[in-house]
């Protein structure tokens, strides 16, 4: 049985409870004898925040908060057990406050312990909140969801199928032999959703790792095919190996492996030293027998493979799909692949990052075009130039792509550079239109832009619906329509 457990949403920042509980020690209403127009304000914000908690319960998320650390206070020092104040605390707090000794509330010390109580049980329900705090998505075109729970990671992958907005803790593991490390999500996790029909998150269900979780050199492409959650596993230090699948079943909240894949036949053996990084780009969209293409590099050779998925006979099959020398693209010394997009059934786009630059960044000046499973003798790919005002995005470009219909590469969200390595969050989206023509150009969607935050937001898109749904562990879970 898989650990599950039910997650707490989040509101704003425990330090505003620190703050309250850790600069006063007041004697349940009582406002000290030594008071100034701005702590008797604040005495008396708080004490109508109790009276309408004891009356109404938690009906706003400011009194919620600050009630909860005053009730806190109230039941260590006046044993108002019987108090309907005090029973809005779950049972899980009353335990450990019990034994609580007095001195702990002194500041700074209850400033420590008061955040290692919150975590302990479940605060009251704050999805009923009529009310919600200032946020920079106010009057913008996203409509709010809900609040995001508080969880372990701080990075996800974010995927949206079957109404639900599925999340995937990403945890940093290093690679010493390799000298690398990487956040990623297939040696274990957490998933949890929202489903946005009942408008409720599930509980938070953990998986174990999908392959042995010492191995360092496994890499991961998640993808979604067909309403599933797929996942790619390969190697990619002394070349790239396409090693196996894993789907998720969004029931029992698992992966399941799949059979791997001949490494044999599907490793590319690179004749540079093991501790050089080869790279792979899983496309954007399917081509018309609704296979995926796979554009791995080695050793600056392009080599493409298409994929196939039988979800009811659980069976996927690779197919090599065309081999690019480095004298083919003599415009693309030492750059590689970062994303790629099916333009139509015979060719496949491909966007590269410039690691000689002093910060390695993605290239949007032009796109590489790729044949696919071509029956010329020596097919060549083609470099394509893209004139006019591109996304100022710096590093690794867009961190969502999506295509969003025949032609049309949709980019959400950045980083632009601050000095020389630093970043700042971009909130921007671009679609790059006429992919699949000789003259490709970017088009910024106008009147629609992620709001500029201090924790980077993650991005799913839908592009069936045309939704694009936004993660913001600060301010909550947003979606909003594309344009046309």
């Amino acid at each position: 049985m898989p650990t599950r457990w039910t997650p707490r949403l989040a509101t704003k920042p425990h330090d505003a409870i620190i703050n309250v509980i850790g600069s006063q020690s007041p004697t349940c209403f009582a406002p000290r004898a030594e008071t100034t127009p701005k702590t008797r304000t604040r005495h008396r914000a708080q004490t109508d925040c109790l009276k309408r908690l004891e009356s109404e319960g938690p009906v706003h998320i400011d009194c919620a908060h600050i009630a909860h650390g005053w009730l806190l206070q109230l039941f260590v020092k006046k044993k108002c057990h019987s108090s309907k104040m005090c029973e809005l605390l779950p049972p899980s707090f009353q335990n450990p406050l019990k034994s609580l000794p007095t001195a702990a509330l002194s500041p700074p010390l209850f400033s420590l312990v008061l955040p290692l109580l919150l975590f302990i049980g479940d605060p009251p329900s704050l999805q009923t909140s009529t009310s919600k705090m200032p946020s920079p998505y106010d009057g913008s075109s996203f409509s709010s969801l809900s609040l995001v729970p508080v969880l372990e990671a701080e990075h996800h992958r974010v995927f949206y199928t079957h109404d639900k907005v599925w999340l995937f803790a990403k945890k940093f593991h290093a690679q010493p032999k390799h000298h690398y490390g990487h956040h990623v999500s297939h040696k274990g996790g957490y998933s949890v959703y929202f489903d946005t029909k009942e408008k409720k998150w599930s509980e938070v269900v953990v998986y174990n790792s999908l392959l042995d979780i010492n191995e360092e050199d496994v890499e991961e492409a998640f993808f979604l095919h067909d309403g599933h959650i797929v996942v790619l596993l390969y190697s990619h230090f002394d070349g790239i190996t396409l090693k196996q699948l894993a789907v998720f079943d969004e029931n029992e909240r698992q992966f399941t492996l799949w059979e791997p894949f001949d490494e044999n036949k599907f490793g590319l053996k690179a004749e540079t030293t093991e501790n050089i990084k080869q790279h792979l780009a899983l496309a954007d969209g399917l081509t018309k027998d609704g296979s995926k293409i796979i554009v791995a590099n080695v050793d600056d050779t392009i080599n493409l493979f298409k994929l196939s998925i039988d979800f009811s006979s659980k069976q996927a099959q690779l197919t090599p799909a065309g081999t690019f020398a480095p004298e083919t693209r003599p415009w693309a010394n030492h750059l590689f692949p970062i994303r790629a997009a099916v333009s139509n059934d015979d060719h496949v786009i491909v966007e590269v990052m410039n690691p000689l630059m002093c910060s390695p960044t993605w290239v949007p000046e032009y796109v590489e075009r790729y044949p696919i499973a071509s029956t010329d003798e020596t097919p060549t790919p083609e470099k394509i130039e893209i004139e006019g005002e591109r996304p100022p995005w710096r590093f690794i470009g867009a961190r969502t792509t999506a295509v969003e219909k025949p032609g049309v590469w949709l980019h959400a969200t950045g980083n632009t550079q601050k000095g020389m390595t630093g970043t700042v969050f971009n909130g921007q989206i671009w679609r790059l239109v006429d992919a699949d023509t000789p003259k490709p150009k970017w088009e910024k969607v106008i009147f629609l832009e992620v709001p500029p935050v201090d924790q980077y937001p993650e991005v799913a898109i839908d592009a069936t619906s045309r939704s694009l749904f936004v993660v913001d562990r600060q301010h909550g879970l947003f979606r909003t329509t594309l344009p046309e």
